[in-house]
């Protein structure tokens, strides 16, 4: 895992969206950005979709919780390392421009934040999200209780 600054700030008043996802996923499978699409360009329609659709052809998917917004920082934190300790995870929260921002998570320890705005709250939309890159599958589970 090589930490990197993401390429694109985000300033959307100049039509730039940032590519702190990119660059997390980049982070997290030792890319470079440029080697990761720029899932979230203003222009490249269904973000979680491209995603999945170019993690899928390597053979990996993303598996993604969330957490309520009352919860903490550190609480979140905490819950994160007991989740999966040793495995980086991308953490989607506010950052201090008052706009979503991902970062990578190590052990209850931001580890990799691609802008240098940090964390300070829950995403927008009022949830925590952690997501994690994982060996993914084409099988699907069928039947019922």
């Amino acid at each position: 895992m090589t930490p990197h600054q993401q390429l694109i700030q985000h300033d959307p008043a100049s039509g730039k969206y940032g590519d702190c996802q990119r660059t997390c996923v980049a982070v997290i499978l030792d890319l470079h950005p440029s080697e990761v699409p720029h899932f979230c360009d203003k222009d490249a329609g269904d973000w979680a979709a491209l995603q999945a659709a170019w993690l899928k052809d390597r053979g990996l998917a993303c598996a993604t919780v969330a957490y309520d917004g009352a919860a903490s920082f550190e609480q979140v934190m905490t819950w994160t390392s007991r989740q999966s300790p040793g495995v980086p995870m991308i953490l989607l929260g506010t950052s201090s421009l008052g706009c979503n921002h991902v970062v990578v998570v190590l052990n209850g320890e931001i580890v990799c934040d691609p802008s240098g705005n940090g964390i300070v709250g829950p995403a927008i939309e009022g949830v925590w999200e952690v997501s994690m890159i994982c060996v993914g599958s084409d099988n699907t589970l069928k039947g019922g209780a």
